[in-house]
Order: C-alpha cells, then structure tokens, then sequence
C-alpha cells in the first residue's frame, strides 16, 4: 500500500467530511494557512505530533483514520463468515 498517498488523500476526505476548507483546517492546528494544502498536494507529510493533532482537530481516532469504509466492509463480511465456522474449524484459523 502506498501510505504517503492514502493520507493525504484521507486527509481530503475527512476534511471534506467535516465540511471544512485546508486553509480552515491548517488554522485549527494551529498552522500556517496553506499547510493542509501542502500536505495534501504532495510537497510533505505531517510529523507523528502533528498527525495526532490532525486525528484529534478531525475527532477521530488515529486507528479510525486508517480504517476507511472499505476496510469495515471488509471486517464486517469477515466477522460474519467467522461466525459460521464450526468451533473445530474457528480453532485452526486461530492458530
């Protein structure tokens, strides 16, 4: 998976979910007024401080930043067909 371009474009996204502008979001961090915008055009990435303090300006989880809705479907449909397994065969797939 190329990481560098999932967060920045989960970066968008959340910020487009929460009905909010880069210049908006770079201000809330607090940040200079196009760092977002640089962040999410490719010329960087956020440091771990300041990814935890997007996750927290976005209220999420840093966990529920990677976890995108494909990737619950996926846990989901996952979850189901588990449950259907014989306890022999639940077993195996533990180990």
């Amino acid at each position: 998976m190329d990481y560098e371009n999932f967060i920045r474009k989960r970066i968008t996204q959340l910020q487009l979910k929460n009905n909010m502008t880069a210049y908006e979001l770079s201000l809330s961090l607090p940040k200079n007024c196009s760092y977002i915008f640089a962040i999410t055009s490719g010329k960087g990435l956020p440091s771990l401080q300041e990814f935890l303090r997007i996750c927290k300006t976005l209220d999420i989880t840093p966990s529920e930043f990677f976890q995108t809705e494909k990737s619950s479907a996926d846990m989901a449909e996952m979850k189901s067909s588990l449950m259907h397994l014989s306890k022999e065969n639940l077993d195996v797939v533990l180990d």
